[in-house]
């Protein structure tokens, strides 16, 4: 992980108060470097352009595989599932990026398996995409819905076919509740 630096620092007596300085220098979140915090453990939120900072770092984070910072923003209280500023949550980045331990603890913490990017796809087309059947088991076992489609009318099923892969579609297939109708292309 070059280019990278990240210190967690916890300050104040009784406070309970939280610094986080995360200096991505690879462009990871859009911002050069990052500072977020102090806020209370309790999480109030920061707020900077209209979304909120605190969700682009743990997103960023997250599809990076840092799992103490993933950790510490779970136990400060972050919600798990809020978006950050390109409609992708945390879960979904660390899927899209092959991130299995930081999945595994995004699941326990709640993290809801079936909600899509802005374009449709989830978590499980996702990992279907990277062809990485240990993640489709994880998101299939914690309740990814295997039929749902994204915009275009693709499930996760379509993915399997689409890069060739006979172990995906032999998983999905039966999961699949076959995808009626037809999908963007016409086909069923």
């Amino acid at each position: 992980m070059s280019g990278e630096r990240i210190k967690i620092r916890e300050t104040g007596r009784g406070l309970r108060m939280r610094f986080l300085w995360v200096w991505l220098l690879g462009g990871c979140c859009g911002f050069q470097p990052i500072f977020a915090g102090p806020w209370e453990t309790g999480g109030k939120q920061l707020e900077m352009m209209g979304y909120a900072l605190e969700s682009e770092v743990f997103v960023g984070v997250a599809a990076r595989g840092h799992a103490p910072v993933v950790e510490w923003y779970l136990e400060a209280g972050i919600a798990v599932d809020q978006p950050n500023a390109q409609g992708r949550t945390a879960l979904f980045a660390a899927v899209a990026q092959g991130q299995a331990a930081v999945v595994a603890r995004l699941l326990r913490a709640g993290a809801d398996p079936n909600l899509p990017d802005p374009d449709g796809r989830t978590p499980l087309m996702a990992a279907v995409a990277r062809e990485d059947q240990a993640l489709v088991e994880q998101l299939i076992a914690a309740g990814a819905d295997a039929a749902a489609r994204d915009v275009q009318g693709h499930a996760a099923l379509h993915f399997a076919l689409a890069i060739r892969s006979p172990r995906l579609v032999a998983r999905l297939f039966p999961l699949a509740a076959f995808p009626g109708g037809p999908c963007c292309e016409g086909h069923d």
